[in-house]
């Protein structure tokens, strides 16, 4: 049986924890011209860096919040606009 994904919504960053397959997806809401997105590449500290984000989401957390945070824990990203 799967396990649900996990969402986190503000007005300018939306990010999906899918347990699963241990992965983060971010994506900015705000820039509509680009469409950033990031997934991690990493499975390692995924639960764990969920766990920090969840309990540190607020209104103002950005995409290159997120970025950071999933840096600090040392997961490894993907990067690219939606739009190219």
């Amino acid at each position: 049986m799967r396990e649900p994904e996990m969402k986190l919504q503000n007005l300018s960053t939306y990010v999906i924890y899918r347990p699963d397959c241990k992965e983060i997806f971010v994506r900015d809401l705000y820039d509509h011209n680009n469409e950033p997105a990031m997934v991690t590449t990493t499975k390692r500290s995924i639960p764990k860096a969920w766990e920090y984000i969840k309990a540190n989401w607020t209104e103002d957390l950005e995409l290159w919040d997120i970025y950071e945070i999933l840096k600090s824990f040392k997961i490894r990203t993907h990067y690219w606009c939606m739009m190219d």
